[in-house]
């Protein structure tokens, strides 16, 4: 069976280095909303709305 290779886009890899690094973050301590959008999509991130 072949894996999928993911390539990621440069913004994408910023914001998965923030959230690594700094944990869960608000939307404006995201360093890109491209990238964190590209990560939404691979599921490899998710939005909680919180109060």
């Amino acid at each position: 069976m072949a894996e999928k290779i993911i390539t990621l886009s440069g913004a994408a890899n910023e914001v998965l280095y923030a959230l690594f690094f700094r944990g869960a973050l608000l939307s404006g301590d995201l360093p890109s909303k491209s990238g964190t959008a590209e990560l939404r999509e691979l599921g490899f991130a998710e939005t909680r709305h919180t109060a």
